[in-house]
């Protein structure tokens, strides 16, 4: 096997390879899904989106009797669990948690019962093995990070009991544009260089990160921040990690991921369609109750400006890290965090000892990453003065891949 030393570079850089290349020379991926065509319209509206996506979801359900619905706190997932309410779909929300995320499934539970819908919570164990990313690695082929999807992956006997599960992945990448806010900028190269660099340059040697931001530019120049994203954000990274979810034995659907919910938010100005605008726009018209809710990222109800809840967030992050003596963790997950578990802290309380021996000898991927780069990671990430969970995750699945291919 020889291997395709960009491709690794690449994913170290961007947490995707670029195109259809895997990490072995000479070799696609082959993709049981794709992005879907779309066409950009005049006089398209909101409420052409909110009709594309309840035929998404009739579509996606069509035939099925046990239907599952993941339900986190934000806006996206409350969004289409309200569409599908709407369409009278019996169904189960289902909350992926673990025992310490208090924030997250209080307002999961708000939203469930304000719809009048089941809610099932499915609590991830407190340990595992790491033989869970060996598997997550063989099923993606060492193409996604794994992070993302190790919750699914240890709850997939639960969750295949379900004819189809309904996901709000995508919403955020597609109606709001990966939420661009944090990155003011009319040229979509200098948006999506700033965005999706920032890894490559803490890892890589110089030389290797020019290559793959001289590869990235040739792709995507005179393209637009709709189709870099599309291309990009989702075929190459979170269509793939669908594709993996269904290799676990899970039918999931994103309803997003239609034609017709792409061009008709793709049509609409872009301007209503970041910040979390046509989302949050289509809660407060169609169901305001739900924008009434509090976030998970504060006591606010949804419809205050999105940076009073991440202003709030950051507070209790600083507040919550002088607490524990200038500690990330202290023998606890934060209690402040966001999503189904405190990646840092599985790092480092739950497969630490893994991690240290799998990085004790990091072989080939020496060539590319910066000299002492992966010891600096793991003193300060194991120290708790910085959180490096991505970039840790990203260095594995690479090792664990060549482990698992020598």
């Amino acid at each position: 096997m020889i291997l395709n030393k960009d491709a690794i570079a690449e994913f170290l850089t961007l947490q995707y390879v670029l195109g259809d290349h895997t990490f072995r020379k000479g070799e696609q991926v082959k993709r049981s899904m794709d992005v879907p065509k779309y066409e950009v319209y005049n006089d398209a509206n909101i409420s052409d989106v909110e009709t594309a996506l309840k035929e998404s979801i009739e579509q996606s359900t069509k035939g099925k009797k046990e239907i599952g619905f993941l339900l986190s706190g934000g806006k996206d997932s409350r969004l289409l669990l309200a569409l599908a309410k709407s369409l009278d779909i019996d169904m189960t929300a289902l909350s992926i948690t673990d025992r310490s995320d208090r924030a997250e499934l209080a307002v999961a539970g708000m939203i469930a019962h304000s719809l009048n819908v089941p809610h099932k919570i499915l609590t991830l164990p407190d340990s595992y093995s790491p033989d869970v990313i060996s598997d997550i690695v063989k099923i993606t082929d060492g193409l996604i990070p794994i992070l993302g999807y190790m919750p699914v992956y240890m709850l997939r006997d639960q969750l295949k009991r379900f004819d189809v599960v309904l996901t709000g992945d995508l919403v955020t990448e597609i109606m709001d544009m990966c939420e661009y806010r944090w990155y003011e900028s009319k040229d979509p190269m200098a948006v999506m260089k700033r965005k999706h660099f920032g890894a490559g340059r803490t890892l890589l040697k110089e030389k290797h990160v020019q290559n793959v931001e001289e590869k990235f530019t040739s792709m995507y120049t005179d393209k637009s921040l709709d189709e870099i994203v599309l291309d990009t954000e989702i075929r190459n990274r979170r269509i793939q990690g669908l594709d993996a979810i269904e290799k676990m034995g899970i039918n999931i659907k994103a309803p997003v991921l239609d034609s017709n919910v792409i061009s008709s938010t793709f049509s609409l100005p872009f301007e209503e369609r970041t910040h979390g605008r046509l989302a949050t726009s289509m809660l407060k018209k169609s169901y305001p109750v739900l924008s009434n809710i509090r976030t998970t990222r504060s006591i606010f109800p949804l419809y205050f400006p999105w940076w009073v809840h991440f202003g709030i967030q950051k507070v209790k992050n600083d507040i919550d890290f002088i607490k524990k003596g200038n500690k990330l963790w202290k023998g606890a997950p934060r209690y402040t965090k966001l999503g189904m578990f405190d990646a840092g802290y599985q790092l480092k309380y739950n497969i630490g000892d893994y991690i240290k021996e799998a990085f004790a000898d990091v072989g080939f991927i020496q060539e590319l990453i910066k000299p002492g780069i992966s010891d600096q990671l793991i003193e300060d990430h194991f120290s708790e003065e910085k959180d490096y969970d991505s970039f840790i995750a990203a260095l594995l699945n690479v090792k664990v891949w060549m482990d698992i291919n020598s």
